[in-house]
């Protein structure tokens, strides 16, 4: 694995490289050796501390966190490369990783609240027929009471 300054210069020569094929290899060299295993060791560990503080998160998770990490990166680096402008990255590693948190960070908490909204809807189903069985029984009292 690279240092740290071997990876921010492959990321430099990959913005500034005006040759396509050699900015794609450098483009995949980030996302394979640096990007990659550094997504995978943040979930895995994230998992495995959410797991002892009774959270369960299940490999699909970690799958679901990894892929858009990868679909930001990938959109944030050719964009970058696209601008042509100063903008850069000061330190990959960092920001890979901030990334990575973030996105386990926003899974879980959109995670928890489709939950909560399916807790709720159930809730709201079990009171709406809970009504609706009243309405019905009540109903026939009127009805037996006319007749």
């Amino acid at each position: 694995m690279m240092g740290q300054e071997d990876q921010d210069a492959l990321l430099k020569r990959f913005l500034n490289e005006e040759d396509p094929a050699i900015a794609q290899a450098c483009f995949e060299t980030l996302l394979s050796e640096h990007v990659e295993p550094l997504v995978r060791d943040i979930t895995r560990y994230k998992s495995r501390s959410s797991y002892s503080f009774g959270c369960t998160h299940e490999f699909q998770d970690e799958e679901d966190i990894r892929s858009e990490v990868a679909l930001q990166l990938i959109s944030r680096l050719r964009d970058l490369r696209r601008s042509g402008a100063d903008a850069h990255i000061e330190n990959f590693r960092g920001y890979v990783a901030v990334t990575t948190y973030n996105a386990y960070y926003k899974y879980g908490t959109d995670t928890a609240r489709s939950e909560q909204a399916d807790q709720g809807s159930k809730e709201m189903d079990e009171k709406n027929h809970q009504m609706a069985r009243r309405r019905m029984v009540a109903g026939r009292g009127i009805l037996r009471n006319r007749w």
